[in-house]
């Protein structure tokens, strides 16, 4: 092969490793985050809802009462955001010696029960908390996925409320105490 004016040829090629890639760690870590969530929602079991929009509500009409701790939501999503607030922070990951937050947010794609509950920072209100189900260790570090917990036996007609964080202005977590409608 002959040259062309102008045309360089390089005979070296620098080959570098695509798992060193920050774009490859950050799809990994949120790969690895969702696969998680995945498979703690496939073990909880399922319960009857209304999913109100405006205001945004969730009523439990099964037809029978749930003792305190059996009723869990996972905040299932599609989304999964590093580096920026997200609804539910799950923990945080090094990525190019940078740490970001790893984050859940809630999706358009379908409907999560878990997203639909009203949250409140007064104890009274609320019948639902965020608990650790599970821990993800990544070789960038670790996330604790986080579930909606009844801290109080839920009737048929009860509106559940999720109990916010201190600082916490989203409206995902806690819910509000028991509300008949």
């Amino acid at each position: 092969m002959v040259p062309l004016a102008n045309q360089k040829v390089h005979q070296e090629v620098e080959l570098t490793d695509f798992r060193s890639s920050p774009s490859w760690l950050e799809q990994r870590a949120k790969s690895s985050t969702f696969l998680a969530l995945y498979e703690l929602s496939e073990k909880l079991p399922t319960f009857e809802f209304i999913l109100y929009q405006k205001p945004k509500a969730l009523k439990y009409v099964g037809s029978n009462s749930v003792g305190k701790g059996k009723l869990q939501l996972a905040p299932v999503t599609t989304k999964v955001v590093l580096g920026s607030a997200g609804s539910v922070v799950l923990g945080f990951v090094e990525l190019g010696g940078e740490k970001k937050t790893v984050c859940l947010q809630p999706c358009a794609a379908f409907t999560s029960p878990f997203w639909h509950m009203k949250t409140s920072k007064d104890p009274e209100e609320c019948n639902m908390i965020l608990s650790q189900a599970s821990q993800v260790k990544l070789s960038l570090g670790k996330v604790s996925i986080q579930v909606a917990k009844n801290t109080q036996k839920i009737e048929p007609g009860d509106f559940l409320c999720l109990m916010s964080s201190e600082g916490d202005g989203e409206e995902h977590s806690p819910p509000s105490k028991r509300q008949k409608q």
